[in-house]
């Protein structure tokens, strides 16, 4: 009975050890392995850039350049030749050349223009020449005008009785460079390519049609002129003013033709009055500015 219960007890004692080593011998759960072909990710957290909108302004007193920044211009190097030009042989397409040997009409004094650069915003300068038949000599008009409120924002008027009208100018802009450049600066003109063409111009396909109208006042004496006029710009059915004077100096009006800007989607028209002068008539240009995306109604 004895050996019985010692066998007993070795049995049990047995089947405890192998359990106990069954139990040692699980294995662990296995744990990710790091390898050198695969690299930590981490995750990115680098905001992109918020995009800026330009906001449109909804009048024309802030348009948007539509060009690159130009360098400052040194009117005494500017190309006279490139930049003048015959507005009024867009007025009388007849494919007569007029001035003071060969009058229209009445008119013999014909002036000369200068499109001596733009800026991008709505700005232009301009310099008109013309020789006076009455008291002889020549007069050159340098002027920056807005093209977006037609005001004159800056000008300067040179005489001379023995140059010629383009000697005058050539003179000017040389001997006067310093103030005429600080000015052209001042509203950032720079030189440009922009040639005058007959009217009507083209936008988007389309005719901008430009029209004038006239009538003659009362003079307040016995010599001098009086009219009133306005110029119209019609565009896709729709319609709005973009000059008008209610008593101008002049026997007449003359629509000669446009330049293009060539910053904006603006248009620069140009228009003669026809003012008195000695024994004659003379020429005196006149520009007004027109958005061509603004305004029509």
């Amino acid at each position: 009975m004895k050996q019985i219960l010692t066998l007993l007890s070795l049995t049990v004692f047995s089947f405890s050890v192998l359990a106990f080593v069954s139990c040692s011998k699980k294995e662990s759960p296995a744990l990710p392995q790091q390898t050198a072909d695969a690299p930590l990710t981490l995750e990115n957290t680098v905001q992109e850039p918020v995009s800026q909108e330009t906001t449109v302004p909804d009048d024309e007193s802030h348009p948007i350049s539509l060009r690159q920044d130009l360098p400052p211009l040194d009117v005494s190097k500017i190309d006279l030749q490139a930049v003048k030009i015959s507005p009024f042989e867009y007025a009388v397409p007849d494919g007569n050349t007029y001035g003071r040997e060969n009058p229209y009409g009445n008119l013999r004094e014909f002036p000369d223009l200068y499109v001596l650069g733009w800026s991008n915003d709505g700005r232009v300068a301009l310099c008109e020449t013309i020789f006076e038949e009455g008291r002889g000599g020549s007069t050159a008009h340098i002027y920056i005008q807005s093209l977006v409120t037609d005001n004159i924002l800056w000008e300067k008027n040179y005489s001379s009785d023995e140059l010629d009208q383009e000697s005058l100018l050539k003179k000017s802009l040389e001997s006067d460079r310093d103030r005429i450049n600080k000015a052209f600066n001042q509203y950032d003109i720079s030189l440009t390519d922009a040639s005058i063409k007959p009217l009507p111009p083209i936008f988007r396909g389309k005719e901008v049609h430009i029209t004038v109208e006239k009538e003659k006042l009362e003079s307040e004496d016995d010599f001098t002129p009086a009219l009133k006029y306005a110029v119209y710009a019609e565009y896709d059915g729709k319609n709005k003013k973009i000059s008008s004077r209610l008593h101008a100096p002049a026997y007449d009006v003359y629509l000669c033709g446009h330049i293009m800007s060539p910053a904006e989607d603006r248009v620069m028209v140009l228009y003669a009055e026809e003012q008195m002068s000695f024994e004659c008539t003379k020429l005196k240009y006149q520009v007004s500015g027109c958005d061509l995306t603004y305004g029509f109604k």
